[in-house]
C-alpha cells in the first residue's frame, strides 16, 4: 500500500514540509529574508516574523540554556539589521561570545554559499576568544541538533562542509564555511591581504567578515572592507576594548560629526559612523545587566561585569585613566586627543603626508638608527634617512623616506650589535651618507662595534638625558623676572626629559608646515603617544613601557625620526616659527606692565559702586 504524504507543517503563516525540525523551519524563514508575501485567492498573505525574530528562535533552539538580557538582545538586532556593525565595550560584556553564536546561526542557515572569515591577532590568543567560542558553540549544537552541516579541521583552522584533507590547499576553503585568519604571523602584523579578494564560490556567495580585538590592528587592516563592502551579501562585525581613538576600532566607531561631537551618557549607547555607516553599539560595564539589580544582591550573571570590578579598576587606577575606560566603560577617555603629541588633523592640514619638489641646491641626509636586539621586549629596530633642504619656493624643508626594520636574530653569526652596525654601514654607503651624518639611540656597546666597523664619526643621541637649553620654538615666550625681559622659552624650562623634547620638535616641525612625505605608520605611532604636566609644569611624554601597555604598540618608528629630526637639527635645519604672527615687537620692559593696566581697567567695569 502506498504511503500517503505527510501534512505539512503550518508555522508563522507559512506552509513547510513535515520533515521539517523546528530549527529547519527558523532556518528557511532566515533564508526567505525573515518575512516574504504570496498572492493567495487574490489576497497578499504576510509570512513569517522578520529576521532578528528567526536569529533569536534559531538561536534559542541551537543553545537553548544559554541567558539572555538587554545586551545580548541589542546586539542581534544591530548585527541582524546592519551590513556593518562596531561593537565597543568593556571587558566581560559577552560581545565576543554572542557574535559567534550569530556567526555559526547565519552559516548554518546557508552552509552551501556562505564564508565568514573569522580574525583576530595570534592563533594562539584566538583560541581564548573569538574563534575557541566558535568551536566550543559549534561543539555544543551539535551535541543537540547532529545533523547540523560542518567539520572541525584544526590544522587548518576551519570549519567547512566539504571533504578535504591536510594536504589540499587552503584556497580550496575559501568558497564556504568558517575560517579563522590570524592578522599576526611571527610577531609581525600581515592583516587581511590575502583575503582582500575573496568573491566566494556561487552566484549567489555570501560574505561575512568578524574581526575581534580589532583595538590592537595596523590601520591597514580597515582596507579590507572597501574590497569586500557593496557585494550582494556582505556583513561586517568588528569588536574589542577601545584603548586609543586612533586604533582601528575607535577609527571604525569614530561619530559621523566627529568624536569631538559624542557624549558619554555613562550608559550602553549606539550611534551612526562615518565608516561606511556602520552601526556603533557601546556596551557600558557602568550599565551591565548585573547592575540592574540593586546593590548588594546576589549578581545574577556572574560572566559579565559587575560593580565589584569596577570599584577596583577604579580604586586601582582612577576614573580618568585608560584602563577604566577600556576595562570598566568600553568608551574612549573624554578629552584624550588633547594630550597627544601630534594629531592626524594636524599632519593632514600642514602637509605633512604631502611629496615635495626640491630647488636646485642639493639636500643634506640624515641617516638614524633606534636599536633593539633581537626583537627584545617587542621592540624593533628602525633605521632609515631623511633629507632636508630648501624646497622649489625656497622653504627649509625636511622630508621622510620609508624607514626600514633591521633584521636583527640572536642565532645570526655574529652579536646584535655587529649585525646593527654592519648593516648600517652598508645602507649608509648605498646612499652615500656619511658616518658624520648617522645618528643613533642605542647602549655603548653598539657606539664601540659602529666605531670599530664604520667610523668613530657616528653620533649618538641619548634619550634618557636632560632637556637642552634650545630655545623650545621661535613663537613660545615667557616673561624673565631676573632681566625683566620677555624672552624665548628654553627646552630645559618646558620639558621634563630629552625624550619629551625630541618628540615634541618634531610636532613643531609639522605644526610648521616643514614636514614632508610623513610615512603613515610613523604618524600613527606619534598621535598614539600621550603626554601631561609634571613638577614645575613641565611637559613629559608616556614613557615606552606605559604606551605598550596601554596600545599594545612600542613607538620605535616615530623614535627613529625623532631621532633623525635631532640630527637634522644638528646639522643646521632650523624649525620656524608656527603660527602666522609675528612675535611681540614692542617695548620688552613695559609689555607685562600694558597687558595689566588693560586687565585692570576691563575688571573695574565690573564693580560695584556705592552711589
Amino acid at each position: 500500500m502506498p504511503k500517503l504524504p505527510s501534512e505539512p507543517k503550518v508555522k508563522y503563516g507559512a506552509n513547510f514540509p513535515a520533515e521539517f525540525t523546528d530549527l529547519d523551519i527558523e532556518f528557511a524563514c532566515i533564508q526567505h529574508g525573515g518575512q516574504w508575501s504570496m498572492e493567495w485567492n487574490g489576497e497578499t498573505k504576510t509570512m513569517g516574523r522578520g529576521l532578528y525574530e528567526h536569529y533569536r528562535n534559531a538561536q534559542r533552539l541551537l543553545w537553548p540554556d544559554d541567558d539572555e538580557h538587554k545586551w545580548t538582545e541589542l546586539l542581534l538586532g544591530n548585527i541582524v539589521n546592519n551590513d556593518v556593525s562596531v561593537i565597543l565595550g568593556a571587558s566581560d560584556t559577552g560581545k565576543t561570545f554572542s557574535i559567534s553564536k550569530f556567526v555559526l546561526t547565519d552559516w548554518w542557515a546557508f552552509p552551501d554559499k556562505t564564508l565568514w572569515m573569522v580574525s583576530s591577532t595570534e592563533r594562539r590568543g584566538a583560541e581564548l576568544r573569538n574563534w575557541g567560542a566558535i568551536k566550543q558553540l559549534f561543539n555544543s549544537a551539535r551535541a543537540r541538533h547532529p545533523s547540523l552541516p560542518g567539520s572541525v579541521l584544526e590544522s587548518m583552522a576551519c570549519i567547512t562542509t566539504e571533504s578535504i584533507d591536510d594536504k589540499n590547499k587552503v584556497a580550496r576553503l575559501l568558497t564556504k564555511g568558517i575560517i579563522f585568519i590570524p592578522c599576526k604571523v611571527g610577531g609581525k602584523f600581515v592583516s587581511l591581504g590575502a583575503y582582500l579578494g575573496i568573491k566566494g564560490g556561487t552566484k549567489n556567495a555570501r560574505i561575512g567578515h568578524f574581526g575581534d580585538e580589532t583595538q590592537a590592528m595596523q590601520r591597514s587592516f580597515l582596507d579590507a572592507y572597501s574590497n569586500w563592502y557593496g557585494k550582494q551579501y556582505f556583513k561586517g562585525i568588528m569588536a574589542g576594548n577601545p584603548m586609543d581613538l586612533e586604533d582601528c576600532l575607535c577609527i571604525a566607531a569614530e561619530p559621523v560629526d566627529g568624536w569631538n561631537t559624542w557624549k558619554d551618557n555613562e550608559k550602553t549607547q549606539t550611534w551612526r559612523s562615518k565608516f561606511y555607516d556602520a552601526a556603533v553599539v557601546a556596551l557600558d560595564g557602568r550599565d551591565s545587566p548585573n547592575m540592574d539589580l540593586p546593590e548588594g544582591s546576589p549578581t545574577k550573571f556572574k560572566y559579565l561585569i559587575g560593580r565589584k570590578k569596577i570599584k577596583a579598576v577604579e580604586r586601582t587606577h582612577g576614573k580618568d585613566s585608560w584602563q577604566y575606560h577600556s576595562q570598566c566603560t568600553g568608551k574612549p577617555r573624554p578629552g584624550a586627543m588633547a594630550r597627544r603629541v601630534i594629531s592626524r588633523q594636524l599632519c593632514d592640514e600642514r602637509h605633512a603626508f604631502d611629496d615635495v619638489i626640491w630647488g636646485t641646491e642639493p639636500t643634506i641626509r640624515i641617516m638614524g638608527c633606534d636599536a633593539a636586539y633581537g626583537g627584545v621586549g617587542g621592540d624593533r629596530c628602525v633605521a632609515g634617512h631623511i633629507e632636508f633642504g630648501k624646497d622649489v619656493d625656497g622653504n627649509l624643508t625636511l622630508a621622510c623616506n620609508p624607514p626600514v626594520i633591521v633584521p636583527v636574530a640572536v642565532s645570526k653569526k655574529g652579536l646584535p650589535e655587529e649585525q646593527i652596525a654592519q648593516w648600517c654601514k652598508d645602507y649608509a654607503e648605498s646612499f652615500n651618507i656619511q658616518a658624520s651624518n648617522f645618528y643613533f639611540d642605542g647602549r655603548g656597546t653598539l657606539a664601540v662595534y659602529l666605531g670599530r666597523i664604520w667610523s668613530p664619526d657616528v653620533n649618538s643621541v641619548e634619550f634618557g638625558g636632560k632637556p637642552t637649553d634650545r630655545p623650545v620654538s621661535m613663537d613660545e615666550f615667557i616673561w624673565d623676572g631676573d632681566t625683566k625681559t620677555r624672552r624665548l622659552k628654553r627646552c630645559d624650562e618646558h620639558y621634563s626629559k630629552f625624550v619629551t623634547e625630541l618628540w615634541f620638535s618634531l610636532f613643531y616641525i609639522i605644526a610648521a608646515g616643514q614636514m614632508r612625505r610623513l610615512p603613515m605608520d610613523v604618524a600613527e605611532e606619534g598621535w598614539r603617544r600621550e603626554w601631561r604636566k609634571v613638577k614645575g609644569d613641565r611637559i613629559e611624554v608616556e614613557t615606552k613601557e606605559d604606551m605598550k601597555l596601554r596600545t599594545g604598540q612600542s613607538p620605535d618608528l616615530f623614535d627613529w625620526l625623532a631621532i633623525c629630526g635631532e640630527g637634522a637639527r644638528r646639522k643646521g635645519f632650523e624649525i620656524r616659527n608656527t603660527s602666522n604672527t609675528e612675535p611681540h615687537q614692542g617695548d620688552d620692559e613695559n609689555w607685562l606692565e600694558d597687558e595689566l593696566k588693560r586687565y585692570m581697567k576691563e575688571l573695574r567695569k565690573t564693580q560695584l559702586r556705592y552711589a
